[in-house]
């Protein structure tokens, strides 16, 4: 551009420019950057602002005693399971807690009470691990699943007992998706078959159906 058609170009700028409007134009800008700000992350602002409004829900499961004698004569009558596990889960809090367990390998049950007495029995529900994520999302979805014992959280918990409980199989409370509050985890002694597997889905379906009907209140 020529520069004397440029200089009455900067001449009108300056003279327009005075210190009020430069600091509104200022203001406009920076109103602006955080505008795309809040739009580029309102996901997690939307979230951030539900988390302080909605209260997570207090969450308790009490098994009733004809409950826990249906969950010892699962274990005891049956030479392929050898632990069941209930396990109490809040998502919006992302977190589980085992309140129950019963085992009939003292190996198994030494090992689990030690662990919840020095580390408690609390987790969250998912983490970095991608293997545990999936599992609870299918779990979340209401579907029953068997894994491998070093690809469930119960790993991180007692490696050892990968070779007294090979596979982990879950279903969640209750047995179907939309209500998540939990879920049932039976511990095999060895890798199941197709047969057996149904076997175990229907028996943990029966219990995990019992627990969320009879000893799940919310508060």
């Amino acid at each position: 551009m020529d520069l004397k058609k440029a200089l009455p170009l900067l001449d009108k700028f300056f003279a327009w420019a005075t210190p009020k409007r430069v600091l509104m134009l200022a203001f406009a800008a920076m109103a602006c950057i955080i505008s795309l700000t809040f739009f580029e992350h309102r996901s997690s602002v939307i979230e951030i602002f539900k988390a302080k409004d909605l209260a997570p829900p207090e969450l308790s499961v009490v098994l009733a005693d004809d409950t826990r004698k249906k969950i010892e004569e699962l274990v005891n009558r049956s030479p392929d399971v050898n632990t069941v596990m209930i396990v109490a889960a809040n998502i919006r809090v992302n977190q589980r807690e085992m309140v129950y367990y019963f085992s009939d390998d003292p190996v198994v049950d030494f090992t689990i009470k030690a662990y919840a007495n020095s580390h408690g029995s609390a987790q969250t529900i998912f983490s970095h691990d991608e293997k545990n994520n999936a599992q609870m999302v299918s779990v979340i979805n209401g579907e029953f699943g068997c894994y491998k014992y070093e690809d469930t959280s119960n790993n991180v918990m007692a490696p050892k007992l990968a070779q007294r409980t090979p596979t982990i199989c879950r279903i969640s409370l209750p047995p179907y998706y939309g209500e998540f509050s939990g879920y049932v985890s039976i511990g095999l002694t060895h890798v199941p078959d197709e047969a057996l597997q149904n076997e175990i889905r229907i028996a943990a379906t029966r219990l995990a159906t019992e627990i969320y009907f009879k000893s799940i209140k919310r508060r």
